[in-house]
């Protein structure tokens, strides 16, 4: 075997040994919970939102970067929902669409099987399917809504170790920083409060 062949096999084994390395400090789950969304509106025009509840189902992976440390992607279906009082006519809001955390996540030292969590990091909000609801009338306002909004999250939670896998729950706090009004009209951006709960395999 030459040097070139001796080599690639090195090379092969040593990606192999740090793959199975990494595939032991990766685990998944799946999450779902309430959301409750509304909007923060300011400028010319603004009106008062009030929230309104939704929900919420998705995945989770997470890669230990240290014992106590984790990086968890996160991807969710959600829908969320607001109304408004203070228009003359009474409305309410409907959005459906991805929503894309990834979260630094740091874990308080394991002294039983419950430990709790915090965590916080960006976030990618793909939307659609934006209705909004005028007594009996639906009207499809997609065309006057952005269709991605980028969050920050901040949350906690705690995590309870089980035979094998565990038990996770967590509340967070979604802060959107673009403003999705795509018509004219005052600056409105996303805000929402997640309570979730799931299993990690």
């Amino acid at each position: 075997m030459n040097r070139w062949a001796t080599a690639a096999v090195v090379a092969a084994l040593v990606m192999l040994s740090a793959g199975d390395a990494l595939a032991q400090r990766v685990g998944w789950g799946v999450k779902g919970g309430f959301v409750a969304g509304s909007l923060a509106v300011s400028g010319p025009g603004e009106f008062e939102t009030s929230a309104d509840a939704g929900a919420m189902v998705g995945v989770f992976a997470g890669v230990d970067l240290h014992p106590l440390v984790r990086l968890q992607p996160e991807i969710y279906w959600s829908v969320r929902r607001f109304s408004t009082t203070d228009q003359p006519t009474k409305f309410s809001v409907s959005a459906s669409g991805l929503e894309l955390p990834l979260l630094l996540q740091v874990r308080a030292p394991r002294a039983s099987a419950t430990r709790a969590v915090v965590f916080a990091g960006p976030q990618l909000n793909v939307i659609r399917g934006v209705t909004q609801d005028v007594g009996n009338l639906r009207i499809d306002i997609d065309d006057q809504v952005e269709d991605t909004d980028i969050a920050l999250v901040f949350g906690a939670g705690v995590e309870r170790a089980l035979a094998r896998g565990a038990l996770v729950a967590d509340v967070r706090y979604v802060l959107g920083t673009r403003n999705l009004n795509a018509a004219a009209g005052p600056d409105q951006k996303a805000r929402a409060l997640q309570v979730l709960v799931g299993y990690r395999f």
